[in-house]
């Protein structure tokens, strides 16, 4: 049985910094945050992750110096309100690996993410790794 590891990620939530994705997207860059001393990410949505609307969301690992993301995968995404106890009235899609195999860095995309009112949420990242899995949890303050 894998070991779950429930870890509070470094978060620098940046809402609302538009930028073009090789001209395919207009993305909006939800948070930019560390998991461990192996792993930096980035969190963006398409479009941008507003109160009440679907969207999705491209999460992007990166290898720290030293380190591969050989063994690493994102398995599973959520988004609560621990301060209500309860999560999304919409389940995401499963992640699904965007870019070809890199040791340095890897792309998911999950549909369906809707943050259904305003207040604090936690946007949950599950990887699995050769050690098991970990729990990354990443703190969002949603405004009307």
């Amino acid at each position: 049985m894998k070991r779950l590891l429930i870890l509070t990620a470094t978060c620098l939530c940046l809402l609302g910094m538009n930028q073009k994705d090789n001209g395919k997207h207009e993305y909006v860059k939800v948070a930019a945050f560390t998991l461990d001393q192996t792993i930096s990410a980035e969190i963006r949505s398409y479009p941008d992750l507003q109160l009440r609307k679907l969207s999705s969301v491209e999460i992007t690992l990166n290898a720290n110096p030293g380190h591969d993301l050989k063994d690493v995968s994102i398995v599973g995404f959520d988004a609560q309100m621990p301060d209500h106890r309860h999560g999304m009235v919409v389940t995401p899609s499963k992640p699904k690996k965007l870019d070809p195999a890199s040791s340095k860095k890897a792309s998911y995309l999950i549909e369906g993410v809707k943050l259904h009112m305003p207040g604090k949420w936690v946007l949950q990242i599950k990887l699995s790794s050769k050690e098991g899995e970990r729990l990354h949890e990443i703190p969002l303050d949603v405004k009307l």
